[in-house]
């Protein structure tokens, strides 16, 4: 809807709808400027796939308030109750999810850019503009 020349996070964060859809916690470990319209959660160094997990088991559906528009507010997340592990608890989940996390976030870059390609390719060969032979030479330099 609009664009700002830098990110109000420069951290990993968790955040979710809280007009509309609800119930659905994402996970961002790029730079992002979330809307006013989301409900962010900053968790402690080293806890945030383990917030992540827990927070997905949250039912926030039934927290809904709006009767036309579903509403979630910030009041009822937060009485979510959860006995947070000490972080030598968390430390091995950490040691295995982030590495899975940062491939995941890579995959989603290289998949962005991979369909970009696509459909600049894809319009000039049906323009003409562009030869099968050509756009193949081209992938190979992308490559």
């Amino acid at each position: 809807m609009g664009y700002v020349p830098s990110a109000l996070y420069h951290k990993p964060l968790l955040f979710t709808g809280r007009v509309g859809t609800l119930g659905i916690i994402f996970r961002t470990a790029e730079p992002s400027w979330p809307s006013d319209n989301t409900l962010i959660v900053e968790p402690q160094t080293g806890f945030l796939d383990f917030t992540h997990l827990v927070s997905r088991g949250f039912d926030l559906i039934t927290l809904n308030r709006g009767s036309t528009q579903p509403l979630l507010t910030q009041t009822d997340p937060k009485r979510q109750m959860f006995v947070p592990p000490a972080k030598d608890v968390v430390k091995p989940l950490a040691d295995v999810s982030e590495p899975i996390f940062r491939q995941m976030v890579s995959n989603a870059y290289e998949s962005r850019t991979l369909a970009t390609l696509r459909d600049t390719l894809l319009l000039k060969l049906l323009s003409g503009e562009l030869r099968v032979g050509e756009a193949a030479a081209t992938l190979e330099v992308a490559r």
